[in-house]
Order: C-alpha cells, then sequence, then structure tokens
C-alpha cells in the first residue's frame, strides 16, 4: 500500500515540482511553457495533479492529523496535515477565485503541498521496508523451524503436527531431523547444531539430561526428548516475540520528535495568527488579505519535511543491514544507543570464524615421523563424527597420506575415540583431562595441567600403542573474511 501510495505521489508531483520550480530558475522555460499553456489551464493541471496526491496517498495524514489536532495533541501528521492543506487550499482560492487577493498575492503553492505529501510518504515507506527486512529475518528460522514432530503415543511412534505436540511428550529424533520444541533428552546421545541460537557453528555433544532447544538440528546421532516447553513458550518463539516488540517500538529520537511536534504546532499555529494579527493592524490595504497571505507563508514554511524521512530512512539503513548480516536488535533503542559503543564483547568465537576447524600443529618427539602419527590418527578419528576429527582427517588428505585400516572403533561420548591400529589400541583424546581419567595415560609434564586442559585454547592430545608417544595436536577456526581484526580479551 505504502509502495503505491509512493509511486502514485512521485508521479504526480514530478511535474508539478520541475514546471512550477524551473520556471522560476529559467525564465525562458516559463516563456515557453506560457506560449504552450495559459496560466489559467495550467493552474487547473496543478490543481487535479495536487488534489489527486493529497487526497489518495496524503488523506492518511489527515485522517490522523486532524483529529490530533482537534484533540490538542498534534503530532506529524498534524503538522503535515496544516502545512499541505495550508497551501492547497491557499493555491485553490488563487485558482479559481483570484480576485479576492491582491493581484500581487496570486501565486499557488501547489507544488510545496504536493512536495511535503510526497517526501513525508517516502520516509514512512522507507521505515515499512526497514521493519519488513527485519521480519524477513525473524521469519527465516521460523520457516526452517520442523512442521512435524515424531511422538511416542500409546506405545506407537507417530508423526503429528507441530501444534499437537504437549509438554511431557516423548519425542523421537532422527540424524538431520529438526527439533520440533524445547525438550531434555532422556534417551540417546548426539551433537546439535544451535548455531541459529548461540552462533556457534560448531555442533555441541548432547547427551541424557541435556537440554535441547526447539528450531536447532540434529547433526547424528538419534535419540528421545521430553517435551519441556510448547508454543509460544519455547525459546524461539520468545527471542521471536521481543525482536517483534523492538520492531514495533519507537526509538527514543522518534519520541523527542513526537516531544518537539506536540510543542511546535501549537507555536506555529500562535506565530501565524500573530502574523495575520500584525498585518492586519499595521499592514498595507487590503490589510486583512495581505495578514492571511503571510500567515498562510508562515503554516507552509514551518512544516519540517526533512524531520519526517530524516528517522525513518536512518532506522531503515541500520536495522536492514543489520539484518541482512543476522544482527535482530531486542530492544528499539539499542539501535540508537550503537552510537556510544567503542568496543564490542563477543563471547562466543563462532559469530567471527568460519566454522571448521583445521588442524594447526602436530607436536612430535624427536624419533617419531610426523607423517607416520598423522596417518594413524588420521585413521582412528575418521570413524569420528566430531568436527575436530575432521580437521586431522582434512589435514591427512592434504598431505596425500594413505590411512591405515582400524577395528574396534569406540566412541566415548565427551572425551575421545581409540580403536585398534598397527596392533594396538589408538586412542584419541579430546583433552588432558580425558586422557588421564579416561584413558589411563600419564602425559609429559609439559602438558599435564589439568587447569590449561579446561581453557578453550587446549590442544586435543593423541597417543598410539604400542610406543605410548604423546602427539599433541592444535586446531584452530580461521576468521570469516567478513570479519574484522579483533583482539583476544580475557
Amino acid at each position: 500500500m505504502l509502495r503505491r501510495d509512493v509511486i502514485i505521489a512521485a508521479i504526480l508531483t514530478l511535474p508539478v515540482f520541475v514546471l512550477e520550480m524551473l520556471g522560476h530558475l529559467y525564465m525562458p522555460f516559463h516563456m515557453w511553457l506560457m506560449s504552450v499553456v495559459s496560466m489559467d489551464v495550467l493552474y487547473v493541471g496543478y490543481f487535479i495533479a495536487t488534489s489527486i496526491v493529497l487526497f489518495v496517498p496524503g488523506w492518511r495524514f489527515f485522517k490522523i492529523g486532524i483529529p490530533a489536532l482537534l484533540r490538542g495533541a498534534p503530532e506529524m501528521n498534524s503538522l503535515v496535515a496544516l502545512g499541505a492543506g495550508a497551501a492547497y487550499l491557499y493555491s485553490v482560492v488563487v485558482t479559481f477565485a483570484p480576485q479576492v487577493l491582491p493581484a500581487q498575492t496570486q501565486y499557488v503553492y501547489y507544488e510545496a503541498a504536493a512536495v511535503i505529501v510526497t517526501l513525508i510518504s517516502v520516509g514512512r515507506w522507507l521505515e515499512a521496508l526497514a521493519k519488513g527486512r527485519t521480519g524477513e529475518a525473524i521469519q527465516r528460522p521460523v520457516r526452517e523451524q520442523a512442521k512435524t514432530a515424531r511422538v511416542q503415543r500409546d506405545g506407537k511412534v507417530i508423526e503429528l503436527p507441530i501444534e499437537q505436540v504437549k509438554a511431557g511428550d516423548i519425542i523421537v529424533v532422527r540424524p538431520g531431523e529438526k527439533i520440533a520444541v524445547d525438550g531434555e533428552i532422556v534417551e540417546g546421545t548426539s551433537n546439535i547444531d544451535e548455531s541459529m541460537i548461540s552462533g556457534e557453528p560448531l555442533p555441541v555433544a548432547k547427551t541424557v539430561g541435556a537440554s535441547v532447544i526447539g528450531g536447532t538440528l540434529n547433526t547424528n546421532g538419534s535419540f528421545s526428548f521430553r517435551a519441556t516447553k510448547v508454543g509460544g513458550d519455547t525459546m524461539l518463539a520468545q527471542i521471536i516475540r521481543m525482536v517483534e516488540e523492538a520492531r514495533g517500538g519507537k526509538l527514543p529520537i522518534q519520541q523527542v520528535v513526537d516531544q518537539i511536534t506536540m510543542w511546535f504546532v501549537p507555536a506555529v499555529i500562535a506565530l501565524a495568527i500573530a502574523t495575520f494579527a500584525i498585518w492586519t493592524i499595521w499592514g498595507p490595504n487590503p490589510a486583512y488579505v495581505f495578514g492571511l497571505v503571510n500567515a498562510v507563508a508562515v503554516l507552509i514554511i514551518a512544516c519540517p519535511c526533512a524531520m519526517g524521512p530524516a528517522t525513518p530512512t536512518s532506522i531503515m539503513v541500520g536495522t536492514g543491514r543489520a539484518a541482512e548480516v543476522g544482527v535482530l536488535f531486542r530492544k528499539s533503542e539499542a539501535l540508537q544507543q550503537l552510537h556510544d559503543v567503542a568496543v564490542v564483547a563477543f563471547d562466543k568465537t563462532g559469530t567471527l570464524t568460519s566454522g571448521k576447524p583445521t588442524l594447526t600443529d602436530l607436536i612430535l618427539d624427536d624419533d617419531f615421523e610426523h607423517d607416520e602419527v598423522l596417518a594413524t590418527v588420521a585413521a582412528v578419528e575418521a570413524k569420528s563424527e566430531h568436527p575436530i576429527a575432521a580437521a586431522i582427517v582434512a589435514a591427512a588428505e592434504s598431505r596425500g597420506l594413505t590411512t591405515g585400516k582400524v577395528t574396534e572403533f569406540e566412541a566415548i561420548a565427551g572425551n575421545g575415540v581409540r580403536a585398534r591400529s598397527m596392533g594396538g589400541w589408538s586412542p584419541s583424546a579430546r583433552s588432558v583431562t580425558s586422557a588421564i581419567s579416561t584413558f589411563r595415560i600419564s602425559p609429559p609434564p609439559s602438558i599435564s595441567s589439568p587447569t590449561k586442559a579446561r581453557r578453550p585454547s587446549s590442544p586435543p592430545l593423541t597417543t598410539s600403542s604400542p610406543r605410548q608417544s604423546w602427539s599433541p595436536t592444535r586446531s584452530s577456526r580461521p576468521a570469516r573474511p567478513s570479519s574484522p581484526r579483533c583482539t583476544p580479551w580475557g
């Protein structure tokens, strides 16, 4: 609707504005125009075009603004209606009853009335576009949400629409499926991609008792969970609700504009009345006519056309660009407060990195060959679904290494994997703590600190029997090309 109104207003306003203003700026054009069409016909044409602009696209300003003005609570619509209406009515008098005005005041202001309405309409359209782009960013995860769920009912697993899932239902999730609602795992293990909620692209390991979030993706493994929150109570629904509230709220600067307008409109009316009174008392004859002309001029000039589109345009640029890169504002004032921000702290590195780990280091004792150890570790990790395992395998493949066969592969959730390779057990632990507690391996003193192992930067550690060689590997996630240079903190 707004787009249509803006197009109509622009098409009709442009010729009125160009013909009227160009005639003032370039006199030969005015003389040529008068030789083609008479002034009376031209004014009637202006009248028709401007009437359509004011009473079709611009009618909303009068419908809202005039009642607000009569209630004593004027706002931007009142200001538009006052300025555009005064310019239009004065021009109508000049067009159809010029004899009531002095000859030196018989000028039309149709272009002013049309431009006021068109500019403010453009501002409203830009604001609607900004809200639409944010709404699209909100609806994207909603469209990708699971539409059905496999629910256990009466000893059977049946597929039901997500709207029919109740709190307490046991839901079965297969590999690659979206999780329908929030809940708690009661059986099975898996790795779940929660990037749409947390921003971290690496899947999160989940076991019995862990919570799951509706809308996230089960990457591998099958499990059952008990639904705890459904419908509007889910985390995703609450996030959408907060963003929608922020989208519908006003920025502090918009509230300031409304407050200014509340006082500005009465001040303009008072000034126009004072202008009329002064001209009526001290002006030349016919004094009341000159007073009316100048009072109307005050109303027209006082309409701040730039105030209308300025704030909506800034909102469109800010929220629209943010929505494109996946940033949503929980509170409307957050956008305005960003201009005071000097430092942005990220507690999740996945928002800055590619999310795909790569092997950066493989540290060996002097009597071990790099390629031999990497091939052995890759052979074990090839059967694992852990993202770091994929990084180790990719490193071996990039060097053209041939991985051997492994048997009796076993994955120990949260700790690592092991399998038989080269005649012995080859465990691959995810941390020093896992190596000590799960695989009963004593690391060298240089890397035996469990405190260091708990840090996010600590590497997974691998060892190959029968020689029991500690081979620390370190992986990292490269920064995204679009990420600015960041400094680690804390």
